[in-house]
């Protein structure tokens, strides 16, 4: 593969489903795997990213701070997932990664991305499907209303009334919800509040279940945060 651009991310592709379950719930292995996967090179954002992850930013990278993600991630291999619906997909880096984490977990998983716009490469979609059971959709959470899943991860447009129209039509039936940019000071002053004001609603009004919080960032900065509601 060696005229592939993206070959080290099918390198960490298959080096994620060759691993075992005890490594990929060790979290210094885990955030090794996202860091060589790469963070997303973006002169505009590059500055959340704590100092030690700014030798990891890579084209069609994640857009993740490592330590949260690695910990969401074993967290959520407690769990059966044998659905998993991402609504953003954007490159499609992190869908690949966080599909290939969890059928180490669950091999009978079929996950399904959605984004408005094809950002992904392809060539790139072609060898993922070679390893994992993944679908790739252009549109929206609206032509899915409805749809059932063990894992929904809402990560697309971040403004307060997406967040919420994707919440609507699929992220309450999943049994397991995931937000990203929980905690995103920067999101919440561009987009009515987006994800964290949608989240600390979700736990002001439906009370009755579990969310968990993963926002460890290195230099204590409230950057990114994923939260997961059960």
């Amino acid at each position: 593969m060696a005229d592939i651009p993206f070959e080290d991310k099918i390198y960490i592709v298959d080096k994620i489903l060759s691993s075992t379950k005890e490594n990929l719930r060790n979290r210094d292995y885990v955030i090794a795997l996202i860091r060589e996967m790469g963070l997303h090179n973006d002169s505009s954002i590059n500055h959340l990213y704590s100092p030690s992850e700014q030798a990891f930013l890579k084209q069609f990278g994640m857009l993740q701070q490592p330590q949260q993600l690695a910990d969401a991630l074993i967290f959520l291999s407690n769990f059966v997932i044998n659905k998993y619906i991402e609504i953003g997909t954007f490159n499609g880096t992190c869908f690949a990664f966080i599909a290939s984490y969890l059928k180490v977990f669950n091999p009978g998983i079929k996950s399904r991305t959605i984004d408005i716009m094809v950002r992904h490469n392809p060539l790139m979609e072609v060898e993922f499907k070679k390893r994992i059971d993944i679908k790739f959709h252009t549109g929206t959470s609206d032509d899915f209303i409805g749809a059932k899943s063990d894992l929904c991860f809402i990560d697309a447009d971040h403004s307060y009334s997406a967040v919420v129209k994707d919440y609507e039509n699929i992220g309450k039936y999943a049994k397991l919800c995931m937000f990203h940019d929980i905690i995103d000071e920067h999101q919440t002053k561009i987009n009515d509040g987006g994800s964290l004001r949608h989240w600390k609603e979700l736990k002001e009004n439906e009370n009755e279940c579990e969310y968990h919080e993963f926002i460890d960032h290195p230099e204590n900065k409230s950057n990114f945060g994923i939260g997961i509601k059960i």
